[in-house]
């Protein structure tokens, strides 16, 4: 009598202790209490938001062959659809009230309001138990489709919008226009037009438009942009070939951040005299270089063809460069050599860490041996069929536990190589 007594106490004792509570205050499952028994009872609590999290958490448990599952899945998903179809519903009412092409006033409402679709939407897919073909809610596919036609016409405007909108308003395009659109594609779809635009602003405005738009205009853009700023800078009584005042308005664009690659309409020819017979003789060690870092057109000719060449013809000016003596002078403190050493080829060494792993599979075999041995023993003790019971959980847990481990140890075996390569190196011959 006391035997059954003490029996029933521990039984009662375990079946308390089937649920329990992380710190965090999540549930623990296991053998007794498992994901779709908590969603069960948050149902039947009335809290349809947390019995959503725990279905979206844990989707892998919910195999639909389990008779039990469906008619859970169906009360989830009425309890789950109060909880964001509304929202779907009036986001679409909104979208499809949305009138284009709009003003520019009106561009932040329509963003706001494809922006709240884009969330509804999102409401809608985060419900895995809605995601179901049978509990698919229709006004998803609604949503989808009013938001992806709108999102079209307004994408589809962008070039026109794009032409009309001040350049030097000190607000950027790409930044408030209600439809993503990449810069750089837009810009160079609309390149005529945008340059020419370009061309009608004062230095002011293009200073504007390369602070707000430098980020978004590709370097052909930039180069176009400077060239425009540095025209603005040239004097208006000053001659078209005027060295000085094109350094000076080359000077200014470059201060003021452009990008000038190259002055328009301005051509140096840098022309190379050096003595041949100096060559020869050894007396110029090295060959001369110009390097040009001024936004100019540079051209090398050598002296014979100077003055009758091309490129002197269309230069503004010629620079002349006779090298009289290049001679290296070096002082050396102190030398020292290093050998050289070529990659000959690889060889093969044991991975210690296959012998590791292979050493954890064998421990894992050997313990799980042991737990189904111990396990057999105490089925065959001669215990009253409820001490089996208790002892029987608590073996499939642990051979359960064994198994995982085994298998965990075997992928890592596999996925060890057995032999690495090592480089070998040698000195040059």
């Amino acid at each position: 009598m006391r035997r059954i007594s003490l029996s029933v106490l521990l039984l009662s004792l375990l079946l308390v202790g089937c649920k329990t509570t992380n710190p965090d205050g999540s549930a623990s499952y296991n053998f007794f209490f498992s994901p779709a028994d908590h969603v069960a009872e948050l149902l039947l609590a009335g809290d349809a938001a947390t019995a959503a999290t725990v279905y979206n958490e844990h989707t892998e448990f919910f195999d639909e062959t389990d008779a039990a599952i469906p008619p859970l899945e169906d009360q989830l998903a009425e309890a789950v659809r109060p909880l964001c179809v509304p929202q779907a519903e009036a986001a679409l009412a909104a979208v499809q009230a949305v009138q284009w092409p709009a003003s520019q006033e009106q561009w932040p409402a329509v963003a706001d309001t494809l922006s709240r679709g884009d969330d509804a939407l999102a409401k809608l897919h985060e419900q895995k138990v809605l995601q179901l073909q049978r509990h698919l809610p229709p006004i998803q596919a609604e949503l989808e489709r009013a938001l992806a036609e709108t999102r079209a016409a307004v994408t589809a405007g962008a070039p026109q919008a794009f032409d009309a909108f001040p350049l030097d308003s000190q607000t950027n395009f790409f930044k408030i226009y209600p439809a993503a659109v990449t810069p750089e594609e837009l810009i160079t779809s609309r390149e005529d037009a945008f340059r020419a635009r370009l061309k009608t602003l004062e230095s002011e405005g293009l200073a504007c438009v390369l602070s707000v738009y430098k980020d978004d205009l590709d370097d052909d853009e930039r180069d176009f942009l400077g060239a425009c700023y540095y025209e603005k800078c040239l004097p208006a009584k000053a001659k078209k070939r005027d060295l000085a005042a094109m350094l000076e308005a080359a000077k200014k664009t470059s201060d003021a951040g452009f990008t000038l690659k190259e002055i328009p309409d301005a051509g140096v020819c840098f022309v190379e005299v050096t003595s041949p017979t100096l060559l020869k003789e050894g007396q110029i060690e090295f060959p001369v270089a110009v390097d040009v870092d001024l936004p100019f057109h540079a051209e090398k000719a050598e002296l014979q063809d100077a003055f009758g060449s091309d490129s002197a013809k269309r230069a503004d000016y010629l620079v002349v460069v006779n090298m009289a003596m290049a001679k290296t002078q070096r002082d050396v403190t102190s030398s020292f050599s290093t050998p050289s050493e070529l990659l000959a080829g690889y060889r093969e060494v044991p991975n210690p860490d296959y012998a590791m792993a292979q050493q954890e599979v064998n421990t894992a075999r050997a313990n799980l041996q042991n737990i189904q041995f111990q396990s057999a023993i105490q089925q065959n003790n001669g215990a009253e069929p409820l001490a089996n019971a208790f002892s029987g959980v608590a073996n499939i847990i642990a051979v359960s536990s064994a198994q995982s481990k085994l298998k965990e140890a075997m992928g890592k075996l596999r996925t060890t190589p057995m032999i690495n390569k090592e480089p070998v190196y040698q000195p040059y011959a």
